[in-house]
């Protein structure tokens, strides 16, 4: 759907390896992969499909721990999209 509207998909997302997002002075520990990183208009766009507590919107606190950690590293927007309940 994204490359439908006009996004390049670089990373992840079954177009290849997620980006590596290396933790504080370039450590291992505290880094990130996003599922998805995609391109449109020099703009980049990172995806995160996260799990949910019962209300299948709010992010559990382990999810919402790595949206912040991936938005303090990159300083740039993560959208959210909830894993389906089964």
């Amino acid at each position: 759907e994204m490359e439908g509207r006009g996004w390049k998909i670089t990373h992840g997302g079954g177009r290849g390896p997620e980006e590596y997002l290396p933790g504080p002075g370039g450590g291992r520990t505290g880094s990130s992969y996003p599922d998805i990183t995609a391109t449109k208009n020099s703009k980049t766009l990172r995806v995160n499909t996260i799990d949910t507590y019962a209300d299948g919107v709010t992010s559990t606190a382990r999810e919402a721990g790595n949206a912040a950690r991936i938005r303090s590293q990159t300083g740039e927007h993560l959208l959210l999209v909830p894993k389906p309940k089964r």
